[in-house]
């Protein structure tokens, strides 16, 4: 062999790539595919379950937050003196504590 033709295999041994089997490159660009592959696969899937989580929590998380405005809004009604019937004839929905005079039928023996 001549001197060039040694100095090119020893190039060419320091210029080789080892087995991307097992590599972290391979490993990573492996990844990269199969998550490119994944996000144009499943962008359909994952628009339909955020609109649908759109479409439903966010009018439901607005109706607790409502329901809870009005429920302090009642408490302070009911601080400053004003009976169950005033209240819902304000267009408050408010159910009246049951009776502590009232007795069980069901329950009480005679």
């Amino acid at each position: 062999m001549t001197t060039f033709a040694s100095l090119r295999e020893l190039e060419k041994a320091r210029n080789k790539k080892p087995d991307r089997g097992y590599s972290v490159e391979a490993l990573l660009t492996k990844g990269l595919r199969y998550a490119l592959k994944g996000w144009k696969a499943g962008g359909r899937l994952t628009w339909i379950i955020t609109t649908t989580m759109l479409i439903t929590l966010v009018p439901l998380s607005i109706e607790l937050l409502r329901e809870e405005q009005t429920n302090e809004i009642v408490k302070e009604l009911l601080n400053k003196g004003y009976t169950f019937n005033q209240i819902q004839g304000m267009g408050y929905h408010v159910q009246t504590p049951p009776s502590t005079l009232s007795t069980d039928i069901q329950g009480s023996t005679m």
